[in-house]
Order: C-alpha cells, then structure tokens, then sequence
C-alpha cells in the first residue's frame, strides 16, 4: 500500500478527532454547571482569576448546599434525567438501525448530565448529612432538658427523705437542764439574751440559755 493510500485512510479519522474535540468542547462551553463551576472557582481563588486551593475546592459544595434552592435542584435533577434517558433511547434507535456516526458525541453529552446527576446526589447527600447534625443537636438539647425535670422531680423527695430522717433525732441540749425563761431574761446580760431578738425567735432563744448556761458554769468553777 502506499503512502497515499495511508494518507487517505488517515485523514478521515484525524477530521473525525477534530470534529469529536471540538464537539466535548462546545457541550462543556454550554453546560450550566460548567460555566457556575468556573465561577465559584473564580471568586473562591480570590475574584482574580488566579488558581483557588484544593481545600477550597473539596469543601465549596458542603459550604454552599445551604445557599442553593432545593426546588431547581429538583428541576435540574428531573430535566438530567430526562436528557440521560433520551439520549440513550436515541443511541439505542441509532445502533439498531445502523447509525453510528453521532453515537460517540451521544456518549459524551450522557457522559455530561451523568457528571450533574453525580454533583445532584452528593449535594442531597451534604444536605442529609447537615440535617443529621441538627437534629443531634436538638436533641441534646431536648435531654439536658429532660435531665434537669427529673432533677426537679427528685429534688424534693430526697429533701423529704432528709427531713424525715432528721426530725426523730434528738439534740443533746435537750438533756440539759436550763434555767426558765424568766430567770433568764432577769439575770442574763443584755449582750447574752438579746430580747429583741430571742423573744420573737424560739431557735436564737435555745442558743441564748445555752450560752448563759455555759457562762455560768464557767464562774462556778
């Protein structure tokens, strides 16, 4: 064979991977999320156009789930699948009748709308997983708050449980044998009987004999 004849059967194949480049380039020039893809990158590198990092990059989609709307998503994500499954019936018709020039730039568009069917499902995941962390966090909250009502519920039967435990037990003083209250306020001194304040007070009262009764005693000895 000769030179011209390879000359011939290459060229079809160079013009067909031209045509196929050029093909890949004008899909992605007119896919939505290429051009929105190229934008974020744009400001997240600075709003220069210079090169943003690659943990820019990895966390752009999980910070912006919260600022795109559910219901074009929805959209977006029917009218993809709508595209996919069209283009594939379309290469099914052209492999069934013999028609398989398109059938590679049929590829590459389904290629296109497979790659926002993938973006679509881990933005639903990043919205899944954000929605988990709230409701954890609520729910915490929810048992502090249950903890704190069973704290309030069992506070007062240990306070009851205190009291009815101390109320039987008996003080020593009252083994004592006091003088009576009028001998006390006759002969205690006015800084150890304290009327206006024992008189109204039976407790300061107790403490107050019982101080006298110890003075006394001290001078006995």
């Amino acid at each position: 064979m000769s030179s011209a004849d390879t000359s011939e059967i290459k060229a079809p194949k160079e013009l067909k991977d031209k045509k196929r480049r050029r093909t890949v380039k004008t899909e992605a020039r007119s896919c939505p999320e290429s051009k929105k893809w190229r934008a974020s990158a744009t400001a997240a590198g600075g709003g220069d156009g210079s090169k943003p990092s690659a943990r820019t990059l990895f966390f752009e989609e999980e910070n912006n789930v919260s600022d795109r709307d559910i219901t074009k998503d929805l959209e977006m994500h029917s009218n993809a699948c709508g595209e996919f499954k069209r283009i594939l019936l379309k290469i099914k018709d052209l492999k069934a009748s013999g028609k398989t020039e398109d059938v590679e730039d049929l590829r590459i568009s389904a290629a296109l709308q497979f790659i926002v069917l993938k973006k679509l499902n881990r933005l639903a995941h990043f919205r899944c997983q954000k929605v988990r962390e709230q409701t954890n966090t609520a729910k915490q909250k929810i048992d502090e708050h249950h903890l704190q009502l069973q704290n309030l519920f069992t506070n007062p039967f240990i306070t009851k449980s205190f009291i009815n435990r101390l109320t039987p037990l008996w003080s020593k003083d009252k083994d004592i044998n006091l003088v009576s209250e009028e001998e006390f306020y006759q002969e205690a001194p006015a800084e150890i009987s304290k009327p206006e304040l024992t008189k109204n007070d039976e407790h300061h009262c107790t403490l107050a004999r019982l101080d006298w009764e110890l003075e006394q005693r001290k001078r006995s000895r």
